[in-house]
């Protein structure tokens, strides 16, 4: 593609070179440049993008994008030097071009909030596969286009990734894109650009205070999705911060609230829960249908809600909906049993913010008839604050407790436990247990006929990032494991 082609929706300044030139690929990436590529260079946290300029362009870019002065006096003269405000958003735009506006191909549905995200695409692509639908997804467990797995290092993939990933859609003749957009792609203009049909609000509460100054920059990072939302808007009533979204977007574009009370529009009752899952019934309008899911826990009926918002604002028929719903398969890591010959119920979690772990040990105290007994870490490297709050809540909830290590990363695991620690008080029911799949073991050991154990944290992930080294760790394994004997 030309280059003024790419920059047709970009606001920019030509500061050397011609902008009529052949492009063959673009890269913020300086270790992936090949012949006649666009360099972006990106100021990120680790490295800057303007420091690797001129060995890009010996590995062959022939045009880059800067936000920054640079010495022109050693740039080729046949190398193109365009100059933006912020590359950032810029990449965005010119990957959009180059691949030809994939989002404004396929139905693009973007679901944030702090939890439920990874759960509701899933059961959006179970729903609209039962209707014949090919579906993308995109998110923290893979991104799957179709039937095609492929692995994934963000919630939501970088502007540039993002853009393939939906090209690729397109091309294979996808219906409907389903994707987390996180905060951080939000901010960082990962997103920038994109057209979303359809935006989904789940709820907000603690979290990613590392990355975010304070929660209202959280809560103002996650309203810009709805602000993109080119046709409606789902979103939880429940939650103060849907409530204020719904005062923000609801006079510009069609938005449906969901929740538990005739407050909304959207709105289930006459709950039942139980430890195979839960029934129901769906509530719009004049329409009722009951509903029996095959997953446990109130956040599982928020879930439901969700999905079926989004598809009432496309159009399909409350009944139809509902014949599907029991249909919806568990989603990997999210309140996954893992089999045993040994009358012991063991659940998978990815629970890892205060809200999330109070929800799934809620949902389990439901069906419950002996101790739950929960093992659980925090994170290193991120948010602070919500490790003593995630320990009062463990403990609070749980009837004994194994504090362990989740991912520590560059923190010392010791000290995170101590973090964790100020929020729980001594107790014969609480172990400490640094080494993580010596603390499952414990928690195993320790059950009983009929008790519960939660092992929450890292859920889907098969991994556990220790300083900067990526090990194979995965929970459901070492549960095999420790029944199989091999301890």
């Amino acid at each position: 593609m030309i280059l003024s082609e790419i920059l047709k929706q970009s606001d920019y300044k030509i500061i050397k070179g011609t902008i009529e030139k052949e492009i063959k690929a673009i890269q913020h990436h300086s270790d992936k440049i090949e012949k006649d590529t666009l360099f972006v260079a990106i100021s990120g946290y680790q490295r800057d993008g303007h420091d690797f300029i001129e060995q890009v362009i010996r590995d062959g870019a022939t045009a880059v994008v800067v936000e920054r002065h640079i010495d022109l006096d050693q740039i080729p003269e046949a190398v193109s030097v365009i100059r933006v405000v912020d590359t950032k958003l810029a990449l965005a735009e010119m990957v959009n071009a180059f691949y030809d506006h994939p989002t404004e191909k396929i139905n693009v549905v973007g679901i944030t909030g702090t939890n439920g995200k990874t759960s509701i695409t899933q059961m959006l692509n179970n729903l609209y596969t039962s209707f014949g639908q090919k579906n993308a997804v995109f998110g923290t467990i893979a991104n799957f286009i179709g039937d095609e797995k492929i692995p994934t290092v963000n919630t939501t993939p970088d502007a540039l990734e993002l853009a393939r990933l939906m090209n690729r859609a397109s091309e294979v003749a996808c219906d409907n894109c389903f994707m987390e957009v996180s905060s951080h792609a939000l901010k960082m203009g990962r997103v920038h650009g994109m057209h979303f049909n359809y935006a989904v609000f789940t709820n907000l509460t603690e979290d990613h205070l590392d990355f975010h100054p304070d929660f209202e920059d959280y809560f103002m990072a996650k309203l810009q999705l709805f602000k993109m939302a080119l046709k409606g808007c789902v979103i939880n009533n429940d939650n103060v911060y849907g409530r204020r979204i719904l005062k923000e977007v609801s006079l510009d574009k069609r938005c449906l609230s969901y929740g538990l009370t005739k407050a909304s529009e959207l709105w289930a009752n006459h709950i039942e829960y139980h430890q195979w899952g839960s029934t129901f019934n769906l509530n719009w309008g004049e329409q009722h249908i009951p509903v029996r899911l095959n997953i446990p826990g109130k956040i599982y009926v928020y879930n439901v809600m969700a999905c079926v918002g989004v598809m009432i604002l496309q159009g399909f028929k409350m009944d139809a909906i509902g014949a599907f719903v029991s249909e919806i398969e568990p989603v990997r890591g999210r309140l996954e049993s893992v089999s045993n010959d040994h009358s012991r119920t063991i659940l998978l979690d990815y629970a890892h913010t205060p809200d999330a772990l109070e929800n799934v040990l809620h949902a389990i105290r439901e069906f419950s008839r002996g101790k739950i007994i929960t093992v659980f870490g925090c994170g290193g490297d991120r948010d602070r604050k919500k490790r003593p709050m995630m320990g009062a809540i463990a403990q609070k909830l749980s009837d004994l407790v194994i504090l362990t290590s989740d991912n520590p990363r560059t923190e010392a695991p010791n000290q995170i436990i101590k973090d964790v620690l100020e929020g729980m008080t001594v107790s014969d029911q609480l172990y400490v247990v640094e080494d993580r799949r010596e603390g499952i073991y414990k928690a195993l050991s320790l059950a009983s006929e009929n008790d519960v154990v939660l092992i929450a944290g890292k859920g889907h992930e098969d991994y556990q990032i220790i300083g900067k080294t990526k090990i194979h760790f995965d929970d459901k394994e070492v549960v095999q494991d420790f029944y199989d004997g091999r301890k």
